[in-house]
């Protein structure tokens, strides 16, 4: 069946999560990322049986915290966090829009890369070292709203490049009907953590719609559109975000 195709296709492509071997076409990858939301959830479950274990067994916090944030690297293989620095790399940088592709596709990381790496985990680490029995939840809602939102841009926004793996994934997409599902994906994401507490919910969902737009806009002004790159830069952002919400709601 092309849903359990799609299924595999998906988490064969952003995960390393084993998956059965199989011939895929391009109708199989048209509803892929109405799967994307679920290796999230996958990373989400770990982070949360992560946090029970490391408090039933009185782990340090800052063990914890660590292996918190290697979690998704390991369970991705780091294929957002490789998006993340070759967006830095290029949004640090002063050339144009020519420039800025050209310095994403160059297999190398430069300075910029790894100072903003370093910025990002940091600031993680400490974000998670934060969390308590409050934010947990939220913080593992964070690996499935990031990648809804991740899907209804790609569904969206235009692609600043005529090839490479996201123009090949949104244009194998269904997108009218792939972004149906994510938009009903996070709204009834929203409410539940509503119902859990209203105000961290509330800001939550505002929060990630705001840098849906900042992150269009800042596309769309550097590289007259989004890439590959430019999606993993977007979702990791979106989950230090959430997982900075989750820090404070910890310690109101």
């Amino acid at each position: 069946m092309s849903i359990i195709k799609a299924f595999l296709a998906c988490f064969s492509t952003y995960s390393r999560i084993p998956m059965p071997r199989v011939d895929l076409d391009s109708n199989d990858m048209k509803y892929s990322f109405v799967f994307f939301p679920f290796i999230g959830a996958v990373i989400g479950i770990i982070q949360y049986l992560l946090y029970v274990l490391a408090y039933e067994f009185s782990l340090p916090r800052f063990i914890l915290a660590i292996v918190s944030a290697v979690v998704p690297i390991l369970i991705t293989g780091g294929i957002h966090i490789d998006g993340y620095m070759d967006t830095m790399d290029a949004f640090s940088s002063f050339g144009n829009k020519e420039k800025k592709l050209q310095i994403m596709k160059d297999p190398h990381a430069g300075a910029f890369a790894v100072i903003y790496l370093l910025v990002y985990e940091m600031l993680y680490v400490a974000c998670i070292y934060m969390m308590s029995d409050k934010g947990i939840i939220l913080f593992s809602m964070s690996f499935i709203l990031s990648r809804i939102l991740s899907g209804i841009a790609v569904c969206t926004l235009k692609n600043a490049k005529s090839d490479g793996m996201l123009h090949s994934v949104s244009e194998n997409s269904a997108k009218d009907q792939v972004f149906f599902v994510l938009v009903l994906m996070f709204i009834l994401a929203i409410v539940y953590l509503c119902t859990l507490n209203l105000v961290p919910g509330i800001v939550t969902g505002l929060t990630l719609i705001s840098m849906f737009f900042i992150y269009k806009r800042k596309c769309y002004k550097a590289l007259d559109g989004t890439t590959g790159d430019t999606a993993g830069y977007y979702l990791c952002m979106m989950e230090l975000v959430m997982a900075f919400i989750a820090a404070i709601v910890s310690v109101i």
